[in-house]
């Protein structure tokens, strides 16, 4: 599986977080809203992650490294 195909998974992951906690605010669930934000923030960094690697890895290779 490519990189690439690794960041859509977890952006599409991130986006079915993000539209079950706004479904749970509707229906007044607080609780599992918070909950899928909570789940979210945690795929959130695994995504900051990933992609400052990828700089990291793009910027060693622009200077030679």
């Amino acid at each position: 599986m490519t990189s690439k195909r690794i960041m859509e998974i977890i952006k599409s992951t991130l986006t079915q977080l993000e539209g079950n906690a706004t479904k749970c605010l509707e229906q007044k669930d607080a609780e599992h809203a918070k909950m899928y934000m909570e789940y979210a923030t945690g795929v959130r960094m695994v995504l900051d992650n990933i992609e400052y690697a990828e700089d990291d890895k793009n910027d060693r290779q622009f200077n030679g490294e």
